[in-house]
């Protein structure tokens, strides 16, 4: 399946403390799978796939914006995509995406059938 990956208008990955949950990018309740990550740094440290989820994105990322397990990544200049997923699909995008981006905060979708799809263009 091909799913179309959220880049901010300026072509650049959204910063996950700069989105606003007001942009009609949203729509009413656009609902699908999202990506949460920070890149590499300057230090030399590589990047990294922080969570990834499904649901209504922008109820999802508000909630992470609070959560204070993401918060310790927060440094790192967390960064986000999402693409618009019926609901039917999105749990198996999920573990698809969480099997081959292994992030940090795992949800271990070990039982849910995989539905592969495109990877962000990073």
């Amino acid at each position: 399946m091909t799913v179309d990956w959220m880049i901010g208008s300026d072509n650049n990955w959204c910063a996950l403390d700069e989105i606003d949950f007001t942009s009609e990018c949203f729509g009413t309740d656009l609902s699908g799978v999202y990506i949460v990550w920070f890149g590499a740094d300057t230090a030399g440290h590589e990047g990294r796939v922080v969570c990834v989820g499904h649901g209504i994105i922008k109820n999802k990322l508000a909630a992470l914006r609070e959560d204070p397990t993401l918060a310790r990544y927060s440094c790192r200049r967390l960064l986000v995509t999402w693409a618009e997923v019926e609901k039917e699909y999105q749990n198996s995008i999920e573990a698809y995406l969480e099997a081959n981006l292994v992030p940090i905060l795992g949800n271990h979708h070990t039982n849910a059938v995989q539905k592969i799809v495109n990877l962000p263009p990073w």
